[in-house]
């Protein structure tokens, strides 16, 4: 016996939205293609038609038509993910800030990613490669720096 595929009825925001999603230039795919399952659901089609006509699994359609049945457009969103737990904290992270807002060693003019990572080996034994991706994260950039000021001040 067949699982019958619950019937979606947009109201007037919920469409304007959708095809909004459809229209504008920056949306992500995996969003285009839920707004059109969800739109050709309210159409009337079955998953199968849906799923052929965006050449994907009738499964895939299946999932998120009985989302949107459920949640509306926040069931079209992604949900989180366990994922692998960061190997870095927090603490880490200030550590890097501290090393690369601080005066690099002389005779250096600024700071290299060997340089940070080899000044954070002994105490936190940060590889270059993640040194430079907390870098990117926080938009600093050592090897740009032209000079330094230090605050002489114990409370700075």
């Amino acid at each position: 016996m067949a699982r019958l595929a619950p019937t979606i009825e947009l109201e007037i925001e919920q469409r304007r939205e959708l095809e909004a999603r459809l229209r504008a230039r920056r949306t992500e795919q995996r969003a285009v293609e839920r707004a059109r399952i969800v739109l050709g659901a309210a159409d009337g089609l079955s998953n199968q038609e849906i799923a052929e006509r965006l050449s994907i699994d009738p499964d895939t359609v299946g999932k998120w038509r009985g989302r949107f049945a459920r949640e509306g457009l926040a069931g079209l969103e992604d949900r989180p993910r366990s994922g692998r737990r960061p190997v870095y904290g927090h603490d880490d992270r200030l550590k890097v800030i501290k090393t690369v807002t601080e005066e690099p060693p002389d005779p250096a003019s600024h700071w290299s990613g060997r340089q940070i990572a080899e000044a954070l080996a002994d105490e936190v034994g940060i590889s270059r490669s993640q040194i430079w991706r907390i870098l990117d994260d926080l938009d600093l950039k050592p090897h740009r720096v032209r000079s330094w000021l230090t605050s002489q001040d114990p409370e700075f």
